[in-house]
C-alpha cells in the first residue's frame, strides 16, 4: 500500500469527474524504512510525479476524451490521499510498527 494521487475536474454544475488514469503513486514502503523516511519519500515521489502530470498532459484533450468542453478544466483538483501509519498497518493487514 502506497499514498497515491488523482486530478479531477470540478464541473459547474457542482459534480466532479475523478481521472483516475491520471494518478501520481508513491512506491511501497520499504522493508526496514522508518515511517518518517517513508513519509518524507512518499510524498516526495507523489509530488514529483503529479508535476510531471502537469507538464504533460493536455487537460483539455482529456476532458473532450470524457464528452466534456476542453473549457472545463478551468477547475482542476489534485486529490492526495494519505494515511496514518496505523491505517497502513490495517489495510495492509499487519500490526503496526512500533
Amino acid at each position: 500500500m502506497h499514498v497515491w494521487a488523482s486530478i479531477s475536474i470540478c464541473l459547474e454544475d457542482g459534480g466532479t469527474c475523478e481521472m483516475y488514469s491520471l494518478n501520481a503513486d508513491s512506491k511501497d514502503r520499504a522493508h526496514g524504512e522508518s515511517w518518517a523516511d517513508y513519509c518524507h519519500r512518499s510524498c516526495s515521489e507523489v509530488r514529483n510525479g503529479f508535476q510531471r502530470l502537469v507538464d504533460k498532459t493536455d487537460f483539455g484533450a482529456e476532458a473532450s476524451s470524457w464528452g466534456l468542453q476542453a473549457q472545463s478544466t478551468r477547475c482542476l483538483v489534485f486529490v492526495a490521499y494519505f494515511v496514518t501509519e496505523a491505517d497502513l498497518a490495517n489495510i495492509a493487514g499487519k500490526p503496526a510498527r512500533q
